[in-house]
């Protein structure tokens, strides 16, 4: 777990308020991560499920995303943190998180695209915004925002909502990218890489990491985006 999708969980939770019961998809918590991994306190008071393939801390049930044993239309949010990169068949998982969703249920998606390969157990996969965006198209309304280097984010991250009901999507949307920049991801290490970047004129490395923290964005409704932006 990065610690600015622990922050993105937390603030996204106070505009939200997301609907339980909460289902974490990938919530075993790898040994060194056990504090930043938990999501739980972020929603005191509501039902929590952590689900993984496999037993360990931070797991409450075992499950395959590709197969949930959840009945139809029973789970109020699904978290997928850094998890789909994990996943052999990340379509079909997206068809089993819309599947089991309320009516009017969210999912939140996180993953990576600039990053070391990272097996936990396996990494099979990055992905582009298109691609979040294609994995995410049975969900009415969606926000896909890109952080990090336009041409290469470090962080992809996707809100969409099952219900096409006017609500105020947008404005919720719009108010966590504001609080996005301030997550600063990778600070320390950005700085230590941009002062030798710096000293040693590699000009395209101080391009890259000077993008570190810029945040583009699509808002969508059905197929087509309604609202664009980006916060440096």
């Amino acid at each position: 777990m990065r610690p600015h999708i622990r922050s993105l969980v937390r603030t996204s939770e106070l505009i939200f308020d997301f609907p339980q019961s909460i289902v974490e998809i990938g919530s075993y918590q790898v040994s060194g991560q056990e504090d930043i991994a938990d999501m739980r306190s972020f929603f005191d008071g509501k039902t929590y499920i952590g689900c993984d393939m496999r037993k360990g801390k931070g797991v409450d049930r075992i499950e395959d995303i590709e197969k949930l044993s959840f009945g139809n239309e029973t789970v109020g949010t699904v978290l997928l943190l850094d998890t789909l990169e994990h996943v052999k068949d990340p379509l079909c998982a997206m068809e089993e998180v819309s599947r089991v969703l309320l009516p009017d249920g969210y999912a939140i998606l996180t993953s990576v695209m600039d990053f070391p390969i990272h097996d936990f157990p396996f990494d099979y996969w990055r992905f582009t915004p298109e691609a979040f965006n294609h994995l995410c198209s049975k969900f009415p309304k969606r926000a896909v925002v890109s952080w990090g280097n336009p041409e290469f984010p470090h962080t992809l991250i996707s809100i969409a909502s099952k219900s096409g009901k006017k609500n105020h999507f947008d404005e919720d949307i719009e108010e966590l990218i504001k609080t996005l920049p301030t997550f600063k991801p990778y600070t320390m290490k950005v700085k230590a890489k941009l002062i030798l970047a710096k000293r040693l004129r590699m000009y395209e490395t101080i391009e890259k990491l000077k993008h570190i923290n810029r945040i583009s964005f699509n808002v969508y409704y059905e197929e087509k985006i309604v609202k664009s932006g980006e916060r440096a």
